[in-house]
């Protein structure tokens, strides 16, 4: 009984820390990369927000494609870890695009994301990009035809809750660009 007593306490305890840290306030933002100050380990709790935010990325062969174009995939990732460096959640952007050295003839972008094992244990989940996708073509340095560069960005949503109370959260952003050269930017 002590000990059942106890461990409800250690969870009243946690649950109040995370309700004072879910305020406005106790989160800034720098750039794309969400800041939460780290919350002191307790009893039964394993709250861990994402402290920093790295890249990858990655690109698919060039092939031929139909009428003396090419075409190839490029991909580019953007990780949330926690102090220690460990993944909690990943938010992709893969884009299958063709060209011709004269525009962007073709272009096709999703996203995907997803939470660790180590990320869903602290709650973590992905809400999807609740904005979409945006694209625009423009005219690309060194052309003068429309839609010789292609531009896409997308925002993620994560949010780390437990025991119904959210403690943190995080909003990847990532933009993508290619042109009609084959030059891929992400």
């Amino acid at each position: 009984m002590r000990r059942l007593a106890l461990g409800l306490a250690a969870v009243s305890l946690a649950v109040s820390a995370a309700v004072a840290l879910s305020g406005p306030s106790a989160f800034a933002s720098a750039g794309n990369t969400a800041k939460a100050p780290q919350v002191a380990a307790m009893a039964g709790t394993t709250q861990d927000p994402v402290l920093t935010e790295t890249d990858t990325a990655g690109t698919s062969p060039i092939t031929a494609g139909p009428n003396a174009t090419y075409c190839r995939t490029d991909w580019h990732q953007k990780n949330g870890e926690d102090a220690v460096g460990v993944i909690l959640a990943w938010y992709r952007m893969t884009t299958y695009w063709c060209w011709n050295f004269d525009i962007v003839t073709y272009h096709s972008t999703y996203v995907s994301g997803g939470v660790t094992t180590t990320g869903g244990v602290g709650g973590w989940s992905y809400n999807g990009t609740p904005d979409g996708i945006h694209f625009h073509c423009y005219v690309a340095s060194g052309s003068n035809e429309n839609c010789s560069g292609n531009q896409e960005e997308a925002q993620g949503q994560f949010q780390a809750c437990i025991y119904g109370v959210c403690y943190s959260n995080w909003s990847p952003s990532i933009t993508e660009s290619e042109n009609y050269n084959g030059y891929f930017y992400g």
